[in-house]
Parts: structure tokens; sequence; C-alpha cells
């Protein structure tokens, strides 16, 4: 019965070493993530917009909706005069 104990007790040191072993390894995994994530947080926290600027694009998206048909509007009588003036120098000739 000694043996036997003392056989368990040597096996149970062994599974201690490979658990003692697996845990630092988890360990390490879980520190490699939080620096990861530690990275990742600073640089949201770098990119990310500020109301002001959110402000701003939302004002500059507004006026070009704004003014968007009257631009189009112009683009297309510019282009009607283009195509009258060529048709009157084509007429003159």
């Amino acid at each position: 019965m000694q043996e036997e104990h003392s056989t368990l007790t040597i096996r149970d040191h062994d599974l201690l070493i490979r658990l003692d072993q697996k845990v630092d390894g988890v360990t390490d995994a879980i520190k490699r993530i939080e620096d990861n994530t530690e990275k990742r947080l600073v640089s949201l926290e770098n990119d990310h917009v500020t109301l002001k600027e959110f402000g701003d694009h939302e004002k500059r998206i507004r006026f070009l909706e704004r003014y968007q048909s009257r631009i189009v509007g112009g683009i297309a009588v510019v282009n009607i005069l283009l195509i009258a003036w060529e048709l009157y120098l084509k007429l003159r000739h």
C-alpha cells in the first residue's frame, strides 16, 4: 500500500507540473490579448471623430445637398450654351 501511495504522489507531482505549465501558457496568452486590446483601444481613441468634426461634416453635406440641383442646373445651362455656340459657329461658316 505504501508503494501505491508514493506512485500516486509522483503521478500527482507530474500532473501538477504539467498543469502549471499549461496555466503559464494560458496566462501568457491572456497577457498578449490584454496588450493587443490596449493597443487597439489606444488606436481607436486616437482615430475617433470628435463631435465638432462630425458637426462640420454634417454641415458640409447639408450644404452640398442644398445646392446640388442648382449646380447640376448650372452645368446643364453651360452645356446648352456651348452647344448653341458651336451650332452658331457652324451655321455662320
